[in-house]
């Protein structure tokens, strides 16, 4: 699902009068008349930046991408979140020293000697 915000650089709690803006200033810049040399790639971004402009400039269609766009989210986090791991029966004892010279070092560090 698209994130009209998203394409206009916007957060989900914009007011109306910073979506207007947002659209505009983006509007002007990708405008494909000012990218003669690569004008069906603006022509693209510039289609894409109508239709976050018309979704999120009408109220009604404001409110049903609101909850469209929280339903999406919501279902998608809950197939990500990891699922908690079950805790070991018994804790792990420590390792043990492999040699003599690993006591030794294994003592100096817990301050035994």
């Amino acid at each position: 699902m698209k994130d009209w915000y998203q394409v206009l650089g916007l957060l989900h709690t914009a007011e109306n009068e910073v979506i207007k803006a947002a659209y505009k200033a983006l509007a002007q810049k990708y405008h494909p008349d000012r990218h003669p040399e690569k004008k069906a790639l603006y022509t693209e971004i510039m289609a894409e930046l109508n239709q976050a402009h018309a979704m999120l400039s009408n109220a009604r269609k404001r409110k049903e991408f609101d909850a469209a766009w929280k339903k999406f989210t919501d279902k998608h986090q809950k197939a990500e979140e990891p699922k908690p791991q079950p805790a070991p029966a018994q804790p792990s004892p420590p390792p043990k020293p492999a040699n003599k010279h690993d006591t030794v070092l294994s003592h100096l560090a817990s301050n035994k000697i």
